[in-house]
């Protein structure tokens, strides 16, 4: 099945300083192993009116989305940036 929402996603939030864009993703609680949501505040809607504007800034900030998770496989970023060679797999780095 296909995952949504790969890289999280983007809302406004009213917010004392102003309208802000926020970013939502999910990440797995290392004690107790379930997926939990988190919230991280990008930048003013005044500054980045567009939420395609925002985007790269959440690319910048090079946030934990999708790591490789051990009990779920691997990702398909991983796999290619990997040298399967006759001794298997040799990562050149992880993600």
């Amino acid at each position: 099945m296909a995952q949504r929402h790969q890289r999280g996603w983007l809302k406004k939030e009213k917010r004392a300083q102003g309208e802000t864009w926020v970013l939502f993703f999910r990440t797995t609680r290392q004690s107790d192993g379930k997926r939990v949501e988190n919230k991280l505040s990008m930048s003013l809607v005044r500054h980045l009116p567009e939420a395609s504007s925002a985007w790269p800034e959440v690319e910048r900030l090079d946030v934990p989305i999708n790591r490789v998770d051990v009990r779920r496989g691997f990702s398909t970023q991983l796999l290619a940036t990997s040298d399967w060679s006759v001794n298997g797999p040799q990562c050149d780095r992880f993600l």
